[in-house]
């Protein structure tokens, strides 16, 4: 249950709570969703490209936790600090340079765990008011904590698809594989 303290001003709804709730719930799901999803993924289909030039699914895993503690700096800058430069970082880079192709995937899945439990533990406890501020993002300008929330939320779920159809595409591939022979 959400235990931000509401406000008492104009405009905040018992509906605004319950869809922070719901929000919350789902950030805090993130980190299941994506272990089910990744259940009984052999290494082949771990390191499986997919196309060229796309990444397999332990990039991929490595790069929602490098999204991750990039989310949780900036959404504790602005929770915090009330306002707060929101910089980019370069997704690729990280990949490449930061051994994304060799990130063991449930090392990526402990930390992309902590640090959800670990914020959510603060959200959790924010005053109300608190989800309305906002930072600047260098290329999407004022964004709010709530906002942030969301997209940090869908980005996740959305990787989870796209791991899930890769894995539906290995599997087409091998079974086709399977009748060539």
């Amino acid at each position: 249950m959400l235990s931000a303290r509401g406000t008492g001003q104009e405009g905040e709804t018992e509906l605004e709570q319950r869809d922070l709730e719901q929000l919350l719930l789902r950030y805090e799901a993130g980190v299941n969703l994506l272990r089910e999803t990744l259940a009984g993924v052999s290494r082949d289909l771990l390191d499986f490209k997919p196309a060229p030039g796309k990444w397999t699914i332990r990039e991929l895993t490595a790069h929602i936790t490098d999204t991750e503690i990039v989310a949780v700096h900036r959404m504790r800058t602005v929770a915090a600090e009330r306002e707060g430069l929101l910089t980019v970082f370069d997704q690729d880079a990280w990949i490449n340079e930061l051994f994304g192709a060799q990130m063991p995937v449930e090392l990526a899945l402990s930390c992309l765990a902590a640090l959800r439990s670990y914020h959510a533990f603060a959200l959790r406890r924010l005053d109300a008011s608190a989800f309305s501020f906002t930072g600047s993002h260098e290329v999407s300008g004022s964004v709010s904590l709530q906002k942030m929330i969301q997209g940090f939320t869908d980005h996740l779920e959305h990787h989870a698809a796209q791991i899930a159809a890769i894995i539906q595409q290995f599997d087409a591939m091998s079974q086709g594989s399977d009748r060539a022979e």
